[in-house]
Parts: C-alpha cells; structure tokens; sequence
C-alpha cells in the first residue's frame, strides 16, 4: 500500500473554505426545492446528503466504522436515496449551520487523530 502526504494545514483551510462558501451560497438560495442543473437531486437534497452524511464522516474520522450501502454505484445511491428519506430537513439556513457543525466536528476529529492512524471508510481504508 502506498502513502499519500498530505499538508493538512493547506487541507484543513480548504475544507474550511468550501464548508463556508457553500454555507453562504446555501443561506442565499430561496428555494431549495429547485432541481441541480445536471442532477437528480434539488438544492435541499443536495445541501441534506452533506449535512446528513457529514455526521458519518466525523464518526469514520474518529475510527468508528459503520457501514453504508454496499461498495458500487448502484449500492451507494440506494444508501443516499433512504438517507434522504429519513433525514428531511430542507431549509437552506438549518443545512448551511449543519454543514458548518459538522465540518468543524470533522476537522476537530480529524487534528485530533495520530498521524499514522488507519482508519476504514464503506469505500476505502485509509
């Protein structure tokens, strides 16, 4: 297995970045109930599936494995799909502020973690 470095300064900033851009963007759109050009999904449902599954990712950060869908394509739509099911929240500012919250949860976690730990995503090991 190879070894990725990564400069978890500059990585932590961008994170950060992002998380507040999309935030903003999010605290903006009027209705979210508006279809992604190119996608399935609305802006809600979008902005539901970061804030929802950034929970899972603070968890995986933290070296709790819990499974999600099964590993393919097909497998991790369905997971997204019930996901979105059972977490209904669709308001553009509730998501941006969840978003944001588990963001940070996930970098706190993440700064915490010794360098060299492994951990195991429903994708891949890391």
């Amino acid at each position: 297995m190879g070894v990725l470095a990564v400069d978890r300064v500059l990585t932590r900033s961008a994170v950060e970045d992002v998380a507040q851009r999309l935030a903003a963007v999010l605290r903006e759109v009027p209705d979210t109930g508006v279809k992604l050009r190119g996608a399935d999904w609305t802006v809600g449902e979008a902005a539901a599936h970061l804030a929802s599954a950034g929970a899972m990712f603070v968890e995986w950060a933290g070296g709790t494995y819990r499974p999600y869908g099964s590993p393919s394509r097909e497998g991790l739509a369905v997971a997204n799909a019930n996901r979105l099911t059972e977490f209904t929240e669709r308001d553009g500012a509730r998501l941006a502020d969840q978003i944001l919250d588990t963001t940070q949860a996930f970098l706190s976690q993440a700064d915490a973690n010794p360098r060299a730990q492994r951990l195991r995503t429903p994708l891949v090991e890391l």
